[in-house]
């Protein structure tokens, strides 16, 4: 039996198998269901990042559709990285990102009028 990350690596690179040969054959409606797919995935990311939002923890002029986008994106690099080299510290990357983005978020409201906060 297989183990759990043993599938998930499969899994994982199966899809990606796919979405390349998919991409590289040109398949029109292939293209718009992995579109669409990675739509409603994006979608489900911005939800908590607009309530967040919306209780004053990003910016008003943060784009989230963009940062929902970049999320998606770092997840994809980061399982890609990982089926290169299972000693990669992906979790050191995420911390990475979150301190970024809690530092951008700081700066952006410490320039903030006091009543726009």
């Amino acid at each position: 039996r297989r183990s759990r990350s043993a599938a998930a690596r499969s899994s994982f690179s199966c899809s990606r198998r796919r979405t390349l040969d998919g991409s590289r054959i040109g398949d029109e409606k292939w293209r718009q269901e992995a579109l669409g797919e990675r739509e409603a995935i994006v979608r489900g990311l911005m939800e908590p990042l607009v309530r967040a939002q919306d209780m004053g923890l990003f910016p008003k002029e943060f784009d989230i559709y963009n940062l929902a986008q970049v999320m998606l994106s770092f997840y994809f690099g980061a399982r890609m990285a990982r089926l290169l080299g299972p000693e990669i510290d992906t979790s050191a990357q995420l911390d990475a990102f979150c301190t970024l983005l809690a530092t951008v978020s700081g700066m952006e409201r410490a320039k903030a009028p006091a009543s726009a906060q």
